[in-house]
Parts: C-alpha cells; structure tokens; sequence
C-alpha cells in the first residue's frame, strides 16, 4: 500500500536567475549636500483689546513658530518684561511644553521650552495681565515686547504692543430715606455714606481725601455724629473727613450716622424738612478734590407711633437626639423708642436647652439682662454673667448654671430695656436644644415666644410667634462635595489645557444634624464624555473618620455606551464602613486626576458626584446644587434606576490652545514608502520624486484661511519663509502634471518664478520678487517652479490633518549622488478671534540620487489542487514556527510584501499540507521586476519536487507550462522551440540557463545542472530575451510561470 506523500513548499528562489540591466551604472560620485543649518523662530506679540478698564483681565497673545530646513528649534526661551503699569495673572501655554516663571521683583516673564520646538509649528501662548484697579490713571499706557532666543539659531523680537486703560470715578453719595417717619422732639438718625454703586472695582478710581458734608435742616438741633464727625454751628453742618477710599469689588459701603432733633418749638407735624449731603474727593490721576456728587432726603413729622415685631425660627424635620437651633428676632419698627422690651421663650417639654447665644444688635440699648425659669424653680433667676454687652454675640452653656441634677430650663427671657428706634438684632441671638428620647415619628410640638414692649406708660398686649417640629425617624443626610484641587504642589491649578490634567476632590459626609449613620455608601462619578481617568491616580483621606478603610474602586470605560468612563467606589465587604451623623461634622475625601482629552473644545465643562446607599435611609442636604436626582442610569449596579442619588458638581474651564504642525515627505523611485527629515528620500536620474506636505490642527480651535507656499527645488534655492537661508538643492526636478485637487474648495495656484511674491508667509513680500501667480499652469509644465494652495472655505477641526500630493521627475542631466532639498511655509487664522497664527516652515526633505538598480523577486505558490484552484492569499513569513502552513525562511520572507505587488495577486498555498499518490498540483512562479531599471535576459528554472512527474498536456496538447507578463497570457510548449519554454526530461544536462548558483551563500561561480541532479525533470522559461526588456518603459513588470506535477 503506497503511503501519502507529504508536499511542503516554501517561497524560495528557483535554482537560477540569469538578469542584467538595461541602463549603465553611473561611476561617477559627488559629495551629498545638505540644507543650511541655520534655524530661525518668529515671534509675534499683539493684545485682543486696545482700551480696557482697570482691573479687567486682558490677554497678551506671544505667537511663535520654528522656521527650519533642518533639525528643530532647541532650547528655546521666551522674555517678556511686562510694563509696570500692569499686574502679571497668569500664562496659558501652545502645544509646546514649558516651565513658566514670573519674577515680580523685576517683572520678567521667562517661559522655558522644556522640548525643542518641532520645525513647521506654530502656536500660540496667552499671557494674562490687567491694570490695577482702583490705582491706574485713565489713559493709562502699557507698551510690552517679547523676545524669544534657540541655542541653534537666531533670536527674534516682536514689535511693540500698547494697551490703554480706562478709568474714571464709580463712588456716588447716598443718603438713604428713613424706615419711617419721624416724630417731633425724638432723634431722628440720618445714614450719609460713599458708596460703588456698580458693586464692581473695574474700570474705577479709588477716591483720596474723601470727605462727605451734611447741611442740618434750619432749625435742626445737633444731637451727635459718628466717626469723628464735626458739627459747626456756623453753618449748621457736619463735614467727615474719610480719608482715602478704595474701589473694591462688592457693595462696600462707607457709612456715616448724624442724629438731630426736631423740636415741637420750631416744627409742627405740617412741615416739611430737606436734608442734603455732599461728598468731595481726589480721584486717582487727578491734581485736586473736586465735588464729587449729592444725595438729599425730605419728609415731614407724624404723631407718636409705637410698633415692633418678633419672629421665631428653626422649625424643621428632625430625629431623636439631634439638635435643634431656635432663632429668635425681634425689632423696634415705630417711630419712637420703647421703654421696656422683653422677650420670652417658653421651652417646649420634648426638647432639652444646652446653650443660648445673646446675639448683636443695631442700634443696641445699654445692658442685656438674660433670665431663665426651670422646673424647679418657678421664678425667673439672672443667667450668670448678666447683664450682658449687646455689641458683643456670647455663647452661653446650661452645664456653667448651678442647676440640679433632675434640673432642666423651662423658659427664657431676653430683657434688652429702652430699646432705641431701629432697633434690630444684626447676629440673631439662638437658643440650641436637643431633641429628646420619648417622642415617636410623626409627633410634633411648637416652640412660641412673647415679645412685652411698653410706651409712655402703656403696656400693649404680647405679640408672639411660633415655629414647629416634626419628629422623623433617623436617617443620614447625605452632604456631597466636589472641588478642583488646586493646590500648587499637590493638585492641579488652572489653566487647564487638552491633554492636560485636573485633580478633582470629592467629598463623603454626612450631615452633623442628621440622626442617622451613612451606612456604606456607593460613590460615582460619571466623567464627562471629553475626560479620561488618569490610572492609578486615585486615592482617600480618611480625614476625620479615623477607622474608615480604603473604599474598593472601579474604573468602568465607555459606561453603558455612553462614551463616558464611571468611576465608582464602595465601601462595602472588608471596606464596610458607617459614616456617623451623632452631631459632629466628619468628612473623607476620595481624589483623583482626569485627562482633558485633545482637541476637547474650549468651554466649561460640567463633572458630578453622585452618592447614594443601599444600606441606611437617607435624604440629600439641601445646600447642594444640583442636590438629588434619580439614578437612572444604575450608576450603583444594583438593578435599580429609581433609586436617589446626592449629588454636587464643579466646573472645569478648558483654556483655548490654537497650534498647527506641519511635515514635508517625500517618496522616491527607490523608496517603499513616503519619508521625512531627516531620512532622505532614493530615486534615481528620470526617476519619480513623489511630494507630500500634511498640515496638523494638534490644537483645540478650528483654523482657516490656510495658505501653503512651496517653492520648488533648484539650485541657488532658499527657504520659502526665510529667503536669506540657503536649501543647498543641487538640481532641479521638473512638474510632471498640473495637480488635480479632490476638493473644489482648494486653489491652486502656479509660479514660474525662483522668488515668488507670499506676503501671506513673508510680511516684507519678499523684496525684489515677482508675483506671476495664476490658476492656469503654463504649457510647458516643466516651468512650474512654485505652488500655492489657498484652502478657501476649508475649516481645519481639531485633531484633524490635510495632505496634498504631487509627482515630480528627475531631470536626465542631474548627477548621481546629489540632492535636491523642499519645503514649504503656511499660516492660517483662528476661527474664534480671526487671529492669524505666525508663518511656519517644516524641515526640509532631501531626495538623493542613487545608481540605477535592478532588481527581481519571485513567490512560489501552490495555485490548484486535482480541479480545486486554491484563492488563498498567505503572507510569508519567517517569525512564526517552522511547520507552520506560512512559514518562509529569511532572507525571502518579505519578497511577497513589496508595494509593487499587485493586490490580491499572490494566491495560492505556501504549504499544502497532505496530498495522496495521484493527487496534481499546480505550482505557480511570480516574478516581479522592483528595481529601479528594466532588466533584460531574464531565465527562471525550477526543478520538478522529488516525488512527482511532470505534467506534460496540463494546458493544452504538449503544453505543460503557462506564461503571463503584465497581465498577459500564453500557454508554452515543453519542446525548445520558438515560444521561449522547455521542459528538460530526467537525467539530462540542462542548459547553461539553469546553472546552479547557491544564492544564499554567494557561491560563485555557479556549477551546471548535471544529470545526477537532475533525477526529477526541470522547467526552463525564458522570460524575456533580446533586446526585450522588463519592465517596458513605464510599465509595471510583473508575472508568473505555471507548471502541474502528479504525486508518484
């Protein structure tokens, strides 16, 4: 029984290749050139205002770019010396990364490039200054320049930027109207008062040697003045000198009181009084005080009108043990004083006083007399200590009063005397109690106080006021916080940039007053779609919860297809933990840093914190915003999107960062691909040289208005940007056709000139050159000497890039091992200020010459077996193990991965696993010439596997062997004859074609094919002969030989 013969195949070399080439090597060497190395950086300062107001942040834009034929701008460093007219605020940086130091000693703004700056970027740094307020003189000027210097090129410094600032006086006179009208013989007190009306210190002067001076109503007596108030009687007025006052931010006012009489002598309840004031002062950057405004009140007098008021408060839900604060706020709202006025609180019996405060009044009387009751003792007894300072807010404790051990406080009483009119308390005074034990959920209880008043011997009745408490079962209060940590060493101050990040701190707490304990909470925070969590960045303080263990932590990407990342911490299992609510106030915080992705937009963007328990009952405090919301998304994974979640939020500012980059490629005759500075690109003479230039949006602003200038090579050639550097380009490669753009948006334009006009990349033109732009190219296109693309419409986004790509040739006359060097210069304009970034030029690409080559590659395949053609496409190759089905041995594994390879041209099996006697298998030879000359007298010889015979009628009667070359095909006969192939029988010399050459080992010179080699049969094709050559001109040379043998 014949056992099955195993067939492996390999792509391999068959045994000889005889080829030569078609063109003459050049011997001749020259030394390769390269671009001048001088780098050059521009700078550009200018400000997005003219005028601004004092103390209104502006911006200084430093825009800069590295302009290089070569390598990158290195060391760079920018100074800037801000004018002393101005306040330093702070430095958002480009896409280049720098330290950033300001020295307000001598005001020097040194920005450190801690990377060199890549040539053909541009961007942009804003530094943010302001005016003073308060202290700049209008019209203020502030001239401002920058410097930046490279430690491998020229410095550059920017032109002069100047900036006016705005200011004038914001104070105006008040003199607010009486809370009611006054009665005849009584004090009447008048406010007088500067004041910023705008609540705002920008664009405002501060006001030195302010004074304000109050003209009495004739008749008016002088009573007293505050603050050092002086009364002549001469003129019947009251002048306050005020000193020097300062703009502030807030409605800061400047207060004065007068108090005067009217008497019954002099006035009647008919008349009627005006009473003006007047303020002077000495604005800053003025020589001297002027009048500065008036203000004026006018009423009349009315009877005696004795009125007060008293409110109660600190009624709300609470539990067992927690504690309750009752306000208590009553006002003396008549026209006269009051002899006597008290209030008295009467305890409700479910609750347990602890402390009292005694509050601050204005207005205040003289003495604070405070007493209590208890249930022990009947009559009221003096609180030690009194009576007590109304100016002065005290907290008083129950545990100080000598009472009994079964003794609590049962009433209160406030006893302020002669009140004053206007009297109010300013710091409410606050009894504090707890909630006691006996009481179910559900119960309520008032608290009521009584206010006593008496007038000219008249006791009206109390007036009181209630409020109401409502005993709930215990349960947390879930308090959330969320902030930025800007801490300058351990957090992330602003600005924050794309790729940048921000340290966010939550935090977990549970309200002092809530009753309950928090037990096991789930904390989640769902990032906002342009966030990514840093790895490993987060961690917890424990902070005032000593026992609280480490929560357990899950990062969660792309949550439930929402694009955002959940973060999400529990303590749950050996992380079980209770966040008491017995009174005191005890916080953790968890933190962790999140990445601005790149090109996130320039805007505020919105991250919350939400905590929610499966454990404990719970309510969310109320002085978060947003507070409460569903969970709708199952941010706890529990199953519920019902449940409630606490939550608190911040925002995060992302600074605007606008920056293009930019490379110029090449792709030679020679090279597999496009390459860049500093490799340089192979071709050979009437060889292609393939441009391609790619402009970067690496920023977060849309760019527009982009313009490209690329002058091509020739010799004596320069930078596009910086004419006065030199490319050193030794030829001259020629347009081959005009370009063909995919988007009608883009123009392009032609110049036959060496120095054409670009004033868009050039600001001085340049002198002396010649602008012949034109849409339509010349005839001859070989004259094509510069291209410009103006981009029109096109919006360059964030993140995205634009290619443009064109074909140029070789001239015959260049020499062999010169180069030619190319680049181009570009700008472009913000789209959110219509700012122009400043010219940038990459690094030059150089394409060498190199002599012609030829060269040939050949992939075996087995292509059919019996009447099964094999489709397969396998890529060789020799990293995988030796039996594998693709494994090919070095240094062939890459033959079959040549770009000139048509697509989905190589099928066929590398290994065909198992075949049987009687099995056919078809083998299939590709060849394809990869060099860069046609080559001539190209033979392929292979030797029938052992095993197997030759099938000689695979294709047609006596023919074995098939032919196809550029896609054309022929079946050949296996007789030497006029077709060009030949099957060699076994046991026959083959001819001198088929010599044997050992490839891999160099072994020279090859011996023939003898007889006793030959034991199986040889296929011999002749490729092309002659004067034949492959490729044809312009043509691509590929192909393959095909032959079937049957399994023995």
């Amino acid at each position: 029984m014949n056992k099955p013969a195993k067939l492996n195949i390999r792509k391999s070399v068959p045994w000889q290749l005889i080829a030569t080439s078609a063109i003459a090597m050049s011997l001749l060497q020259a030394l390769l050139t390269t671009p001048a190395k001088a780098q050059t950086v521009s700078i550009s300062k200018n400000a997005n205002v003219n005028t601004v107001p004092s103390g209104q942040t502006f911006d200084y834009s430093l825009k800069y770019s590295c302009i290089s034929a070569g390598p990158s701008c290195q060391n760079a460093v920018i100074t800037d010396v801000l004018p002393s007219q101005v306040q330093y605020v702070s430095t958002i940086l480009g896409i280049n990364p720098a330290d950033v130091k300001y020295n307000s000693n001598n005001r020097r703004l040194t920005i450190t490039f801690t990377q060199p700056i890549a040539a053909g970027d541009t961007s942009e740094i804003t530094v943010k200054v302001k005016f003073p307020a308060g202290t700049t003189p209008n019209n203020t000027v502030a001239e401002n320049k920058a410097n930046i210097n490279i430690s491998n090129g020229s410095s550059a410094t920017s032109s002069t930027v100047s900036v006016i600032a705005t200011a004038e006086n914001k104070f105006t006179v008040e003199k607010p109207p009486l809370s009611t009208t006054p009665t005849l013989d009584q004090n009447v007190t008048y406010t007088v008062r500067f004041k910023n009306p705008t609540g705002s210190d920008i664009g405002g002067l501060n006001l030195n040697n302010a004074q304000l001076v109050d003209k009495l109503p004739s008749g008016a007596v002088f009573v007293s003045a505050s603050d050092n108030g002086v009364y002549d009687a001469a003129s019947n007025t009251v002048t306050w000198a005020m000193g020097d006052l300062k703009v502030e931010n807030g409605n800061k006012e400047y207060n004065r009181t007068v108090t005067v009489k009217y008497p019954s002598s002099s006035f009647t309840t008919a008349s009627t009084i005006k009473n003006i004031v007047e303020g002077y002062g000495q604005s800053v950057g003025e020589n001297s005080s002027k009048f500065i405004d008036t203000a004026n009140i006018s009423h009349g007098f009315t009877k005696p009108s004795p009125d007060s008021n008293i409110s109660k408060g600190g009624g709300a839900n609470y539990a067992i043990g927690q504690t309750v604060n009752y306000t208590l706020s009553a006002k003396n709202i008549g026209n006269v004083p009051l002899d006597s006025f008290v209030i008295t609180d009467n305890i409700p019996s479910q609750v347990t006083v602890s402390s009292i405060t005694t509050g601050i009044y204005n207005n205040p009387p003289s003495n604070l007399i405070i007493r209590y009751k208890t249930n022990l003792k009947s009559n009221f007894t003096n609180w030690s200590g009194s009576p007590f300072n109304p100016a002065i807010n005290q907290t008083l404790n129950v545990s100080d009063l000598p009472l009994a051990a079964n003794e609590y406080i049962t009433a209160i009483q406030y006893d302020y005397g002669s009140v004053p009119i206007g009297f109010s308390p300013s710091t409410t005074p606050k009894i504090t109690a707890i909630i006691n034990s006996n009481l179910t959920d559900g119960q309520t209880f008032k608290n009521c106080a009584d206010l006593s008043r008496t007038y000219a011997g008249t006791t009206p009745a109390p007036k009181s006021s209630c409020t109401t408490v409502t005993i709930i079962d215990p349960r947390a209060i879930i308090d959330p916080g969320k902030r930025i940590d800007t801490n300058s060493t351990t957090g992330t101050p602003a600005p924050y940039l794309p790729n940048g990040n921000v340290r966010f701190r939550l935090e977990v707490r549970n309200t002092s007053s809530s009753g309950g304990a928090l037990t096991d909470p789930i904390i989640a925070d769902l990032l906002p779609p342009e966030f990514d969590y840093v790895p490993g960045s987060w961690s917890f303080d424990k902070k005032e919860n000593a026992n609280a263990p480490t929560p357990e932590f899950e990062e969660i990407p792309n949550y439930k297809n929402t694009g955002r990342t959940l973060l999400r911490w529990k303590f749950t299992g050996a992380s079980s933990f209770s966040f008491p609510g017995d009174g005191n106030k005890l916080s953790s915080y968890i933190y962790f840093k999140a990445k601005v992705k790149p090109g996130t937009a320039p805007t505020n963007y919105t991250n919350t914190v939400a905590i929610t328990s499966n454990s404990s009952p719970f309510v969310c405090s109320d002085n978060k915003s947003p507070g409460t919301s569903l969970d709708t998304l199952d941010l706890d994974n529990d199953g519920s999107t019902n449940d409630t979640l606490c939550t608190a939020n911040t925002s995060v500012t992302v600074s605007s960062q606008a920056a293009l980059t930019s490379q110029k490629l090449v792709r030679g005759e020679l090279d597999n691909d496009y390459v860049g500075y500093p490799t340089r690109g192979n071709s050979v003479v009437g060889g292609r040289t393939d441009y391609k230039l790619t402009i970067t949006n690496p920023g977060n602003v849309p760019i527009k208005n982009i313009t490209v200038v690329d002058i091509l090579p020739f010799i004596g050639d320069t930078q596009v940007a910086n004419p006065s550097i030199s490319r050193n380009s030794q030829w001259r490669p020629n347009l081959v056709n005009a370009l063909t753009v995919s988007d009608s948006r883009i123009k392009v334009y032609y110049s036959t000139a060496t120095n054409p006009c670009r004033p868009e990349v050039v600001s001085s033109g340049p002198v002396g050159c010649v602008n012949d732009w034109s849409l339509t190219p010349p005839t001859d296109i070989t004259k094509v000497q510069a291209l410009k693309f103006d981009l029109g419409t096109i919006i360059l986004k964030p993140q995205e890039s634009l290619s443009l790509t064109w074909l140029m040739r070789v001239p015959i006359d260049a020499t062999i091992n010169t180069d030619a060097w190319n680049s181009f210069a570009y700008v472009g304009t913000r789209t959110d200020n219509d700012q122009p970034l400043v010219p940038a030029e990459p690094g030059a690409v150089g394409v060498d010459l190199k002599p012609a080559k030829a060269k040939l590659l050949l992939v075996k395949r087995i292509t059919r077996i019996n009447n099964q053609d094999v489709t397969d496409i396998v890529d060789g190759r020799s990293d995988v193990p030796t039996n594998a089905s693709n494994y090919v041995p070095e240094p062939y594994a890459t033959d079959d991965s040549d770009p000139k390879w048509t697509a989905g041209y190589l099928r066929g099996l590398i290994n065909a696993s198992t075949v049987k006697p009687g099995d056919e298998l078809e083998y299939t030879i590709y060849f394809l010439s990869s060099g860069n000359v046609p080559i001539k007298n190209v033979s392929i010889c292979d030797l029938i596997p052992a095993n197997s015979s030759f099938v000689e009628n695979a294709f047609a009667a006596g023919s074995g062997i098939a032919l196809e070359i550029n896609s054309t095909s022929t079946n050949l006969t296996n007789i030497n004859d006029s077709d060009r192939a030949e099957y060699i029988p076994p046991n026959t010399i083959a001819p001198g074609a088929c010599n044997k050459a050992d490839i891999a080992n160099n072994v020279t010179p090859p011996t023939q094919l003898q007889p006793a080699a030959n034991k199986t049969g040889v296929v011999l094709v002749n490729v092309v002969t002659g004067s034949t050559t492959l490729p044809e001109p312009n043509k691509p040379a590929y192909g393959f030989i095909r032959f079937r043998v049957k399994v023995k």
